[in-house]
């Protein structure tokens, strides 16, 4: 069975651009730090540098510079466990099957999570009236399924288990 596991690797891709993200504003964050470590100054200019921060360090707050630090740090332990999270479903997908009619398709909106800017939302539903829904990024849906789905026919909708995100579309007749 072959498994189109693009989606996937985009919900990958999202967690994986939010870490770049945050460690680009930590390198700003301690930006000003790593530009007085390296510059190159002569005794007299360091001296008059070191007595110009004494006084400024009593004006400023300190707390606010690592809380800031601090709130990157955490961002990008976040990002890197979100993205080692989704590279583990991709290398290692539970795939579970869901039959059923289509019932309807949400277009996503900035309310839930990135994933959702490239992607939609579809529900699927079993004649018991049980709901489904499932996630499918734009680009994977041309791969997986390039038709559009009707509510008079029936599915069977391989997913990955913990992301609710369609790897295959089967039609029944």
């Amino acid at each position: 069975m072959g498994y189109n596991l693009n989606g996937i690797a985009d919900y990958a891709r999202l967690f994986l651009i939010g870490l770049l993200l945050a460690i680009v504003a930590t390198l700003i964050s301690f930006w000003g730090v790593m530009k007085r470590k390296f510059k190159n100054e002569s005794n007299r200019e360091k001296k008059k540098r070191l007595r110009e921060e004494k006084y400024a360090r009593h004006k400023q707050k300190r707390w606010a510079l690592w809380v800031e630090r601090g709130f990157c740090m955490f961002a990008i332990v976040l990002m890197l466990g979100n993205y080692c999270f989704a590279h583990y479903k991709f290398t290692h997908p539970q795939i579970e099957v869901h039959e059923g009619y289509f019932f309807r398709t949400e277009s996503l909106g900035t309310y839930r999570s990135l994933y959702h800017y490239w992607g939609r939302e579809y529900s699927f539903y079993n004649g018991d009236h049980t709901k489904r829904v499932f996630k499918m990024s734009t680009p994977s849906k041309k791969e997986i399924f390039p038709e559009e789905f009707s509510s008079k026919k029936k599915y069977r909708i391989y997913y990955e288990k913990d992301l609710c995100i369609i790897v295959k579309v089967e039609e029944i007749e």
